[in-house]
């Protein structure tokens, strides 16, 4: 993982991101091509039978074979809250590659029991921790985002935070952020009772792990060790 010049380990929105700004829209193909179809259709009476065939059919067989499935509402675990379902199935839709992390993935079961139940009086019960969902203020702007874990169909033994901020009282969102890879048997944490100002955190269970700490264009991970 990169790191800055003062040896903190930096990522930005990576590769991925890049890729994906680049890329030709999916969607943009499929328009072309069926203006194509379009065309060659209205031309139909002046075609043969087996030259109308290789030009429309196959193409639209091969389209249809193709085209990844869009996610819909039911691929979202029903313990998402309902406002931060459309923005995460759009992201989806863009990053078809990518799925939702769900609790069993983690493999972690009894980690999950403890923190929902808590270690009174230092560490409350959290009733409804979900390792790869968390919702905070994650760039102390008095927005709300969430964090959310997804996993690449090509590595599912890893998994990368995707963080989709909400809009300050005055100003814009910030921009969506994907982390780097992390290893899939570990947790999202925030809130009390760790110190303010909060900041999102990752790492095995019972462990400090590391925060997010927001950057001009992003975060960079931070841990105790860098103190």
């Amino acid at each position: 993982m990169p790191r800055s010049s003062s040896g903190s380990q930096v990522f930005d929105h990576g590769p991925l991101a890049r890729q994906s700004a680049m890329a030709p829209s999916r969607a943009s193909n499929l328009i072309c091509l069926v203006g194509d179809i379009c065309s060659l259709a209205v031309r139909r009476d002046r075609m043969p039978r087996r030259a109308y065939f290789l030009a429309i059919v196959l193409p639209a067989m091969a389209v249809s074979a193709g085209a990844a499935p869009a996610p819909s509402v039911d691929s979202v675990p029903s313990y998402v809250a309902t406002r931060f379902k459309n923005p995460i199935l759009s992201w989806l839709s863009q990053h078809s590659g990518y799925r939702l992390a769900n609790d069993a993935d983690c493999s972690c079961a009894d980690d999950i029991a403890r923190v929902r139940a808590g270690w009174p009086p230092e560490w409350p019960p959290l009733p409804d921790f979900h390792p790869y969902y968390i919702v905070g203020d994650f760039r102390g702007d008095d927005a709300e985002d969430v964090a959310v874990g997804v996993i690449s169909q090509q590595r599912p033994n890893k998994f990368r935070v995707l963080i989709i901020h909400g809009a300050p009282p005055s100003g814009h969102a910030a921009k969506n952020f994907l982390s780097e890879e992390l290893d899939i048997r570990q947790g999202l944490f925030y809130g009390a009772p760790r110190p303010k100002p909060w900041r999102l955190g990752v790492g095995p269970f019972e462990s400090d792990g590391v925060t997010f700490e927001p950057t001009r264009n992003g975060y960079r991970f931070s841990s105790a060790d860098d103190d």
